[in-house]
């Protein structure tokens, strides 16, 4: 039995595949019908073999062809040799079919379910709330709207891809043409929407940009909005506005970034200036409160350069400097007026001792002068008042005070008796002793629980009754 060269043949002429039409024309370009035969089958395996999706057209208009060449080929053996080829290329195109088919409706079905998702997220766009945008916190009324911006530009895509799908689907015309229409009934709710929102979003945002601008222009101190532009300029990378507004807004804020760094270069000149300037008055303020004098009128002065420097000093560290300077010196005044005042309170208790004294001194003539009555003299009597009566206006302490006056009481009586007084004079000493009486009871109320004081005055009490009864 002779074989026949067949795969030789067959092998050059699969290079030159390209198109239906171009094999066509290749295959009625050759003479011998083996090698028709043979292209067309090389053809229809290139068909159903090639990546991705096979070309069931290709193969099925070139089945046609092949099947009418077998009738000019006359040779048996080759015959049966290129029927069983293309009897089993035929059995693998319908094994392929049925399981592209499969994999079609399957896919259909998925996009269906897919068109019948998105139909339900259009339906409920509360949804758009539960989008987190972290960056969009700080501007609560753009928050809203950047949330359904996002959700229905997500829902957006999904149309778009769904019916690219679907127009990649080899389904039947009119099945494919049922889920177009459905899906742009969606569409039509979607891209109206998602277009009206950008809108609303970019009028929104352009408002609040428009105000900083403002803000930026009227504002003194410029430094501190760097951080909001660089906020603005984040926010530009996320927000959902036209192109055309985000294109002039990212032109407004770098020129207002570049507008900011040349306010802070001539600031820089002009706070270099005021801050020597600042200085200087810094240290004039110095050289006067050097030369306070601690007079009388030391504290009136020091208050007036504090009031001076309030005024005059800017600079937040100068005036630090100068009001510790200012402490300072005040510290020092203070720390020798106390020990001044210390001085003074010795003094002032060394003569409170001495009047002390004298008070007691004087108490004990007084209670010898009482005793003795009438043996002493008048002329005594009443040298010894006046003395005591001088004394009791020096008097501090208030107990000796009370005793003394009680003893004064006492010995103006024994004066009166022994110069045998008016009845005038008598009432005099009645109305004195009274007096005295009713500031004992008054001390006596407010000594509280001061029990031995409170005795010593019930017991004066008791003993200017008795005399204002007596006289």
């Amino acid at each position: 039995m002779r074989v026949y060269p067949v795969l030789v043949t067959i092998l050059p002429l699969m290079i030159k595949i390209t198109t239906f039409e171009e094999v066509v024309k290749d295959i009625e370009g050759l003479k011998s019908p083996e090698e028709r035969i043979a292209l067309s089958i090389s053809f229809m395996k290139e068909s159903i073999s090639c990546e991705g999706k096979p070309r069931f057209r290709d193969f099925w208009r070139m089945k046609k062809s092949c099947f009418e060449l077998f009738a000019s080929e006359t040779n048996p053996i080759k015959k049966t040799f290129f029927w069983k080829e293309y009897s089993d290329l035929l059995k693998e195109a319908h094994r392929l079919q049925e399981i592209f088919k499969e994999e079609i409706e399957f896919h259909s079905e998925q996009i269906t379910l897919a068109i019948s998702g998105l139909e339900a997220e259009v339906k409920n766009p509360e949804k758009a709330k539960a989008i987190s945008i972290p960056q969009f916190d700080r501007f609560s009324e753009l928050k809203d709207l950047e949330q359904r911006a996002r959700f229905f530009e997500s829902l957006k895509e999904k149309v778009i891809a769904l019916r690219e799908e679907i127009l990649g689907l080899e389904i039947r015309v009119h099945q494919k043409n049922d889920l177009l229409d459905v899906l742009k009934k969606i569409g039509d709710l979607v891209f109206p929407e998602y277009k009206k929102i950008v809108s609303e979003l970019t009028k929104a945002f352009g408002e609040r940009a428009t105000h900083f601008f403002e803000m930026l222009q009227i504002a003194t101190e410029k430094s501190g909005f760097k951080r909001d532009i660089r906020q603005y300029q984040a926010l530009l990378k996320e927000i959902h506005i036209s192109h055309e507004s985000y294109r002039q807004f990212r032109e407004k804020f770098s020129d207002s970034w570049k507008s900011i760094e040349e306010w802070e270069k001539i600031e820089s000149v002009e706070k270099s200036q005021h801050r020597a300037e600042d200085e200087s008055r810094l240290a004039l303020l110095l050289q006067e409160l050097a030369g306070i004098s601690e007079d009388g009128s030391f504290n009136d002065k020091m208050r007036d350069l504090s009031k001076r420097a309030k005024v005059e000093i800017s600079s937040k560290e100068n005036f630090i400097q100068f009001q510790k300077e200012l402490s300072r010196v005040q510290d020092a005044y203070a720390a020798k007026h106390l020990i001044e005042q210390e001085k003074k309170k010795e003094i002032e208790k060394e003569k409170k001792a001495l009047v002390e004294g004298k008070v007691n001194e004087t108490l004990g003539e007084l209670n010898k002068l009482v005793q003795k009555k009438s043996r002493a003299s008048l002329e005594t009597l009443e040298e010894s008042y006046k003395e005591s009566m001088r004394i009791l206006g020096k008097t501090v302490d208030k107990r000796q005070g009370i005793t003394l006056t009680h003893q004064l009481l006492s010995l103006k009586e024994v004066i009166l008796n022994k110069r045998e007084a008016s009845q005038d004079e008598f009432s005099s000493l009645k109305r004195d002793t009274k007096a005295f009486l009713d500031k004992l009871r008054k001390e006596l109320i407010s000594c509280g629980l001061d029990f031995e004081f409170a005795g010593v005055l019930s017991q004066l009490i008791e003993e200017n009754k008795q005399r204002l009864s007596a006289i």
